[in-house]
């Protein structure tokens, strides 16, 4: 009876264990098909420092001869899938590329888009970007108003302080919108490289980031 049990608790788990391998196969080939079935990059005529913003904060080496430029939206599933991908393009480039994030919040469908924008900002301010960036983009399918607010309550920030971090935050995001329609953006995510030699190349998708950093 001991026996059948475990038989039993190992088939499950073998099929468990298929069950997951095939997708993860599936899930890597339609990632592969639609990497090479996408348009290949695009050149854009605009400055690499409009591109870049004025106050940007670096993932990777703030020197990095490549830069990816993503214009996304907190609540924007296919943005979550950017931001699992992104460590792994930075640690494998070895120093030569470096990432930098800009909003579009799409407010029509993504109801907290803004708010959660907004708080990003308002951490940038005081140096905690990078870690509140992280935390939206991890808590995503759970995001709530009252989340996104204690989360900004975290900074222990004085009203009059919060009511000027959200002012400038709110003009940063407008800037943000305002570069990406410039750049034709059709949607979230949307990627822009630049290269070495200050050329702007519109991707289709994060992967061919590819094309030109070898990683």
């Amino acid at each position: 009876m001991i026996f059948v049990r475990n038989r039993d608790v190992l088939l499950v788990g073998l099929l468990a264990f298929i069950s997951l391998s095939a997708l993860s196969f599936t899930i890597h080939k339609i990632v592969e098909d639609a990497r090479r079935i996408s348009p290949p990059p695009t050149p854009i005529a605009i400055a690499p420092t409009l591109v870049i913003g004025a106050h940007p904060e670096f993932f990777g080496d703030p020197h990095a001869p490549f830069t990816l430029v993503e214009f996304g939206d907190y609540q924007c599933p296919p943005c979550y899938y950017a931001a699992t991908r992104i460590p792994s393009l930075i640690q494998h480039s070895k120093g030569r590329l470096r990432f930098v994030f800009r909003n579009f919040p799409i407010e029509s469908i993504h109801p907290l888009a803004m708010q959660a924008a907004v708080v990003a900002e308002v951490a940038k301010r005081h140096g905690k970007f990078l870690l509140f960036h992280d935390a939206i983009y991890a808590n995503q399918i759970s995001l709530s108003s009252a989340w996104l607010n204690t989360l900004l309550q975290s900074l222990h920030l004085s009203k009059i302080q919060l009511q000027q971090d959200e002012s400038y935050a709110r003009r940063a995001i407008a800037e943000d919108v305002a570069i990406a329609k410039r750049c034709g953006l059709t949607g979230t995510p949307f990627f822009l490289l630049i290269t070495p030699q200050n050329r702007v190349y519109r991707l289709t998708n994060i992967e061919q980031v590819r094309n030109f950093v070898p990683l």
